[in-house]
């Protein structure tokens, strides 16, 4: 298989052990495919990975992974987005939850999907970023990247 990316970086929903068993078979597809796998930190320690897989944080899977595989929801998605856009490392949404408006893979065919995209059988959607900041008397106090909304309280 000839396949653009070659090291893959795999995130689960925040503390959820429930996708350890998800994470853990495609983990081992993609490394029987041959390919490298780092499992994002967070998801390492709660679900157990944290042996025979490369570790990685946020910062590491922006400067080495060629691709990030999100499964979870859509809060999900758009926490890995925000973390990983200043990398610009594509990313893939596998659906764990309910609904799933833009984790479009469902955890049924997940494996399936995953392998379309690894043999370049996919459609790119560009995303924008809203540029957001909080300022008090003129000064910056938060500054953030969103790829879907923003909210604001007190």
């Amino acid at each position: 298989m000839t396949c653009e990316f070659k090291t893959i970086a795999l995130i689960g929903k925040y503390q959820s052990p429930e996708v350890a068993e998800a994470v853990l078979r495609l983990a081992n597809y993609l490394r029987g495919l041959g390919l490298n796998v780092l499992i994002e930190q967070g998801t390492a320690s709660s679900t157990g990975l944290t042996a025979g897989f490369s570790v990685a944080s946020h910062e590491e899977i922006g400067t080495r992974a060629d691709l990030a595989v999100v499964l979870g929801g859509d809060g999900t998605l758009l926490n890995s987005a925000c973390r990983l856009a200043a990398y610009d490392v594509p990313l893939a949404g596998v659906n764990q939850g309910r609904l799933g408006f833009l984790t479009d893979i469902s955890r049924e065919v997940a494996l399936e999907k995953i392998g379309e995209i690894l043999q370049v059988r996919y459609t790119e959607e560009a995303r924008i970023l809203l540029d957001a900041e909080v300022l008090r008397n003129g000064q910056r106090v938060f500054h953030t990247v969103a790829l879907n909304d923003v909210v604001v309280n007190k």
